[in-house]
């Protein structure tokens, strides 16, 4: 690409939040090296609290008005129009300044500004910051911290900042409000960059031999002096030594800049998180608002946000004024004030005294923090007596009244080993709690409120993703259970969202299974393509995971999935996701549960079969699931499975006219278990002897089939059981057909 004599050879490169602040981090491990970064921070980082361009320049507008100077702008760019309506309104470079102070001067420190001196207190990314904003909320951050730091706001005083130095810099290169010289229209801008002797110029070419700028909050005015040094030094797609990542707050900001930045290969935009279709899943519409929150639909990505990621990934510690304020407080005075000291001349005394008595202030201050302490530290003695009631409470099985204390103790109150400590009791809890659900909702949801509050390091070193992980799949559960189901896939889809990627084979088992619960819940709404997408999906994330769980979690999303094909018949897609489980999981351990599910498989193929006819290749499918069955442990547990797939095997045999093998089948089935007592076995065991009664019947044997439903009439006629009852009828039924038969 081209652009008068420029050559572009790059493709514009947009990437996520995450994904940036992950190469950042590793780009700074080095630490052999001195970062390779600088900040380039604009007025995305004062607002709203400083008016942005665009406001600024519609007050001028209405002023400029006001006094009849309504000549509109010679071009519709936006740094000429706001730099027309700002002059139009204030002719004088003293008012324009008095208007800044105005808008600047005593109003509170943004949260940006809070986060970027935090981050620049550590100096692990970078101790330096160019800046085209005027107001000193960055400087006021700092000093709130008590980090020194020094500030450049005149070409005249650029010797000041030096790069290679350990100090926090920063560069104000159109000056600030504290002055009338700062530049706020073109021309001054365009003045402050011309020259081959102007400092700033030569200040910020030399800065982008080695290092590159993170951009946050700045459009990009192509004529000020940031813009026109990154173009010589990204002219002709020369190489960086690191890529540039320039922040976007929505993706369309990219359009507006220059195609000589957007096409240089070094260079990567930074964006929010994609606006999710109106139509995710096409064939229902209705199900879309589900998939909609908030943070989605504005579509933006803020300077708090990005800063605070950053943070997060560095592992910063709280600043002390916030962690400690009284110390903070009281360290700080004892360092700023002079002490009392008294000494002998030869004939008087001279002395400094504290006039402001400042050692009576300082003793309060410490007075106050030695009370606070204490009275944190009883506070913690409470919490820990709370916390080992509630203990007790669980090691007595008293869950529920465990869960409602464990969610009155103020977890603020907690440090971090008293807020993980908590979340076990409240998972152990909630588990147990069967007769209130909703109190079991609000214990996960506090649990998923606490580990969020984490810092990141905090959660890399006690592995509580694990528990959060738990939390919502858990807390979904409960919500489908309750037909919540909107709820229920919001929280399953917190798990998706956020740990589709992670390696961990516990997370991993747990993202699989809350997408099948997600799908499950889509097929229940009639959701089937949406449902089908996601089985599919299921499939191709974990189909290689080695993980038991993960694994039965697959094999049980193909055959829900093949059970959708064959409402819709497509019976080939079916046959051919049982044939998958069955090769793909034939070699599993008898007594895992990746074999039950195996078992189904041949079970349900055994029945497709049935469905097409295809009786003799049911029969043997029937057999190699019995055949598994036979190879378990402690068969006594699957006897339900057994009746009904033997069952079912005989019908296959007597329809494939092989009745004497049907007979034999049911016959081996009854012989074997027929001392077996339990209810629920009994009506299938009376449903074997209904069928070898009509297989009999079928064969012409009716002397043996009378025998067969008087069998059944004799040993079941006490019986009180509704199904069995049922049964008994249609065995009366039966033989009252067979004895007024006129070919018996």
């Amino acid at each position: 690409m081209t652009v008068g004599n420029i050559i572009y050879l790059g493709k514009m490169q947009t990437i996520s939040l995450d994904t940036a602040v992950s190469e950042i981090y590793q780009a700074c491990q080095k630490s052999s090296e001195k970062s390779p970064f600088f900040f380039i921070v604009g007025a995305g980082i004062s607002s709203p609290i400083i008016p942005l361009a665009v406001e600024i320049e519609r007050e001028c507008k209405e002023i400029a008005i006001k006094h009849k100077r309504d000549k509109g702008p010679s071009s519709n760019s936006p740094n000429v129009t706001y730099s027309h309506w700002f002059q139009q309104a204030f002719p004088q470079p003293k008012e324009r300044q008095e208007f800044l102070v105005n808008k600047i001067k005593n109003k509170p420190i943004s949260l940006a500004n809070l986060r970027l001196a935090h981050l620049l207190s550590e100096k692990n990314i970078s101790n330096l910051v160019i800046t085209p904003n005027f107001d000193d909320m960055l400087s006021r951050a700092l000093w709130l911290f008590q980090i020194h730091h020094i500030v450049c706001d005149h070409p005249a005083t650029i010797a000041r900042i030096n790069p290679d130095a350990k100090d926090i810099q920063i560069l104000h290169v159109h000056g600030s409000y504290l002055f009338y010289d700062c530049c706020n229209t073109n021309h001054e801008i365009k003045r402050r960059t011309k020259g081959n002797d102007n400092p700033v110029k030569t200040f910020m070419d030399t800065l982008l031999i080695s290092r590159v700028p993170l951009v946050i909050g700045y459009g990009g005015w192509e004529d000020d002096v940031i813009m026109k040094a990154l173009k010589r030094r990204l002219i002709n797609n020369s190489t960086l030594p690191y890529n540039i990542y320039w922040f976007c707050f929505t993706e369309r900001e990219i359009d507006k800049l220059p195609p000589w930045l957007k096409n240089h290969g070094n260079v990567k935009f930074v964006v929010p998180p994609s606006m999710p279709k109106k139509n995710i899943f096409t064939s229902e519409k209705n199900l879309n608002p589900i998939f909609l929150d908030d943070s989605e639909k504005e579509n933006q990505l803020n300077a708090v946000r990005i800063l605070e990621e950053l943070l997060v990934t560095f592992g910063y510690n709280t600043p002390p004024l916030i962690n400690d304020p009284l110390t903070f407080f009281s360290r700080h005075i004892k360092k700023s004030w002079p002490k009392t000291y008294l000494h002998k001349r030869k004939w008087s005394f001279d002395t400094e005294e504290d006039l402001y008595f400042i050692d009576s202030v300082i003793e309060k201050i410490d007075r106050a923090n030695m009370l606070l302490k204490q009275n944190m530290r009883l506070e913690t003695q409470q919490n820990q007596k709370k916390m080992e009631q509630i203990l007790n409470l669980i090691r007595n099985s008293r869950y529920l009244e465990a869960l409602i204390k464990a969610n009155l103790i103020d977890e603020k109150k907690l440090d971090s080993k008293g807020k993980i400590q908590l979340t076990k009791v409240l998972m152990t809890a909630s588990i147990n709690v069967r007769e209130n659900p909703d109190a079991a909702l609000q214990g996960y949801e506090k649990i998923i409120q606490i580990i969020n509050k984490l810092d990141k390091k905090t959660k890399m070193k006690t592995a509580v993703n694990q528990d959060l992980v738990y939390a919502y799949l858990f807390k979904g559960n409960e919500l489908e259970k309750q037909n919540k189901n909107r709820a229920a896939i919001k929280s399953y889809d917190e798990i998706i969202k956020k740990y589709s990627d992670h390696l961990n084979a516990t997370i991993r088992s747990c993202v699989a299974d809350a997408l099948w619960y997600k799908a499950g819940i889509l097929r229940e709404l009639n959701q089937s393509g949406s449902a089908i997408r996601i089985y599919c999906k299921i499939d191709e994330m974990f189909e290689y995971d080695k993980d038991i769980q993960t694994k039965g979690t697959v094999a049980s999303a193909l055959i829900d999935l093949s059970e959708i094909y064959v409402e819709l018949n497509e019976d080939e897609l079916a046959l051919e996701l049982y044939n998958t489980v069955i090769k793909r999981y034939r070699n599993s351990k008898p007594d895992s549960v990746i074999s039950d599910i195996l078992i189904t498989a041949y079970y349900k193929k055994g029945n497709l079969f049935m469905r097409k006819k295809r009786y003799g290749e049911a029969a043997e499918v029937y057999s190699k699931a019995l055949e598994r069955i036979e190879q378990k442990t402690n068969i006594s547990e699957f006897l339900d499975r057994v009746f009904k797939i033997a069952i079912s095997k005989g019908m296959a045999l007597s329809d494939n006219d092989q009745n004497t093998k049907a007979i034999e089948t049911i016959d081996l089935l009854l012989e074997k278990y027929k001392t077996i007592s339990s209810p629920e076995i009994r009506c299938y065991f009376i449903d074997a002897m209904l069928i070898r009664g009509t297989i009999l019947m079928k064969m012409n044997n009716q002397n043996e089939a009378i025998k067969a439903f008087n069998g059944i009439i004799r040993r079941f006629s006490r019986s009180k059981d509704p199904e069995i009852r049922e049964n008994l009828n249609i065995a009366r039924q039966k033989l009252d057909c067979l004895k007024n038969c006129p070919y018996r």
